[in-house]
């Protein structure tokens, strides 16, 4: 199993930071592959929280889990079954119509999650820019869950199973997550290629397509 564990801290002063364009991404076989990024505490408790991330699916066979993080009974998780997106918080889960997407093409997927606003509102899923409609099924929580062990964050996976399940087949790029609600404007500007992100201070961006280079003991 190739555990890809990587963590690139926006803090850190590199000797020369790579441009903004690159034309490269991560792709997961779904039997294999996941990418486990270190905890990312500032989803721990909080009210709102903005995920995006590019995809690009192999096919929709199945159930397929995508990113998130999971500590016993509590989760953060962005999923699909088929081409219907269920991104699920705790107990409360959103379920999107099918939705008439393609394989093999780059897609652009913004979640937004508000606590503080009704229940029918708590959930905002965006592809390309557009709202996609979510059928709320319970009670989504008005704040995110305690994760106590400070579990990773999944790519290509939600964490769920043991080992992992239901793997995401498809490319990643430009995952980014903000413990804000971030506007959509200013994730997707209409031209069909990832937003650069630098001046907004995401709490933590996976480039996917960046050089690397291993300085014990992370890349």
């Amino acid at each position: 199993m190739r555990n890809i564990v990587a963590y690139r801290p926006l803090a850190i002063n590199y000797d020369a930071l790579p441009p903004f364009a690159n034309d490269y991404s991560l792709d997961f076989d779904g039997v294999e592959d996941y990418m486990a990024c270190k905890n990312i505490s500032e989803l721990n408790s909080t009210p709102t929280f903005t995920i995006s991330v590019w995809l690009k699916f192999d096919d929709f066979s199945g159930s397929q889990r995508i990113l998130g993080t999971k500590d016993g009974l509590s989760i953060i998780s962005l999923a699909t079954v088929g081409s219907k997106f269920y991104p699920a918080i705790a107990t409360g889960y959103g379920v999107t119509p099918t939705v008439s997407l393609l394989i093999n093409t780059w897609y652009n997927v913004v979640w937004v999650y508000d606590g503080t606003l009704p229940n029918a509102d708590r959930m905002r899923l965006y592809i390309n820019g557009s709202e996609i409609a979510l059928s709320i099924t319970g009670t989504i929580p008005t704040l995110t869950p305690t994760f106590l062990n400070s579990p990773p964050f999944y790519l290509g996976s939600d964490g769920f199973g043991n080992p992992l399940s239901n793997l995401y087949a498809g490319g990643i790029d430009e995952f980014s997550i903000f413990n804000t609600v971030e506007p959509i404007a200013n994730l997707w500007d209409g031209s069909g290629k990832p937003t650069d992100l630098t001046s907004l201070n995401p709490v933590a961006w996976y480039r996917m397509g960046d050089n690397g280079l291993y300085r014990e003991p992370q890349w």
